[in-house]
């Protein structure tokens, strides 16, 4: 019996052991006060390829970037996604999740919301790809070329162009840049896929085809973008090689 009750009492205790590894696991509060090292914003848009940012596209650019001692700053919405799926049927949910907290799964926390935050402060952005590109920062999935953009999505992308301030788009992304952006031609890259690039062309950008664990640069607009699982038939190493070459054409622009 005293020993059933001490191991009871050790299982009580998890949720505290726990709690506290959380806390100190959690990304550290980022600075953005002068004289910091270069910072980029990290556009997110939930956690999961089908409903989401793909993971390992966004944590490979996590990695390229903190490498280099670039300090990383998460943004989001405040929103709900549109949809919540099981990533191991592909069957939709009965479920509302918010993308601030989703997002944050990826990032360990820290997450800045995108309507709030002060991203002038920001020298580069980065948006990984995944299906919350077309679903939660837009509605591409749901509307094609008659697709708008999230308002504060937008307004980014905008500030960022404006100021002469690099963009790395991955995978589906550049659909969102092709249509925030598409007066000033963008060169951008979604691989070989004929249909997405077909929209690209509408919204008045110029696509470019581009082999597997490589980037497209274009120097007039400081845009570089990878196709990485544009690529069905990709893997990890291509999309992590394409994703470094992203980073460093952006770094070096």
């Amino acid at each position: 019996m005293n020993a059933l009750l001490r191991k009871s009492r050790v299982v009580l205790s998890m949720p505290k052991i726990l709690l506290v590894f959380q806390k100190k696991s959690l990304r550290k509060k980022i600075s953005t006060k002068k004289g910091d090292r270069m910072k980029c914003g990290l556009l997110l848009s939930g956690c999961g390829f089908q409903d989401g940012s793909e993971i390992q596209e966004s944590v490979f650019s996590i990695h390229s970037l903190e490498k280099r001692n670039i300090h990383v700053v998460p943004l989001s919405l405040n929103n709900y996604q549109h949809r919540v799926t099981n990533h191991n049927t592909g069957e939709n949910l009965l479920e509302t999740r918010n993308l601030l907290i989703e997002s944050a799964r990826i990032s360990r926390g820290q997450v800045e919301d995108l309507e709030k935050f002060d991203y002038s402060s920001l020298d580069f952005l980065v948006i990984p790809g995944g299906f919350g590109c077309a679903l939660n920062l837009s509605d591409y999935g749901l509307k094609g070329i008659q697709m708008s953009l999230n308002h504060h999505v937008e307004k980014i992308i905008k500030h960022f162009h404006a100021n002469k301030k690099p963009i790395g788009a991955v995978c589906i992304a550049p659909i969102l840049l092709a249509k925030a952006l598409g007066s000033y031609q963008p060169i951008l890259t979604v691989g070989d896929d004929k249909e997405v690039e077909s929209c690209l062309e509408t919204f008045g950008a110029q696509p470019k085809k581009c082999l597997q664990g490589s980037c497209v640069l274009d120097k007039n607009n400081k845009i570089v973008s990878t196709p990485a699982y544009m690529y069905a038939n990709t893997n990890s190493v291509f999309v992590a090689q394409g994703i470094e070459k992203m980073i460093e054409a952006l770094v070096s622009g």
